[in-house]
């Protein structure tokens, strides 16, 4: 899903569903002793404005 959300009108079932299973897990995320997510490992994060 790579859009905009601007409502949640704009959303199917599925939509919805996934969001939720990614939120349920980044929860799971930051319940654990060690808050860090492997998938960036080894890669350098840079935000530019």
């Amino acid at each position: 899903m790579n859009r905009h959300l601007l409502s949640m009108n704009d959303l199917d079932r599925q939509d919805i569903l996934a969001i939720l299973g990614t939120a349920e897990s980044m929860h799971d995320v930051q319940r654990r002793e060690v808050k860090k997510l492997p998938t960036l490992r080894g890669r350098t994060v840079v935000n530019m404005f």
